[in-house]
């Protein structure tokens, strides 16, 4: 039972890096987002104090936030290899 759990579990990480460049979001108007669904994820707003906030999963899916970021430069988060981005959202602060 243990390994049909494996296998399922790896099953849903290769569909989850498969299927990356559809990323779920949940993006304020006007704001936008970019990520290349694994390592490295950033959000933007044209004006205000706002954070990119992500799901990424290894093991376990975790909510990781950006640094803030004011006025349309960029609030960004990084990971190593080994993991996924499941959704990219931007909040403001």
């Amino acid at each position: 039972m243990r390994r049909f759990a494996y296998v399922l579990t790896a099953a849903a990480v290769v569909g989850g890096l498969l299927t990356s460049p559809g990323i779920a979001s949940a993006v304020p108007p006007g704001c936008w987002t970019e990520t290349n669904g694994s390592t490295w994820a950033a959000g933007f707003c044209p004006s205000g104090t706002y954070q990119v906030v992500v799901q990424y999963c290894r093991v376990h899916c975790t909510r990781e936030e950006g640094y803030p970021a004011v006025n349309g430069n960029p609030s960004g988060v990084s990971f190593g290899p080994g993991g996924s981005i499941a959704s990219v959202d931007v909040e403001y602060v």
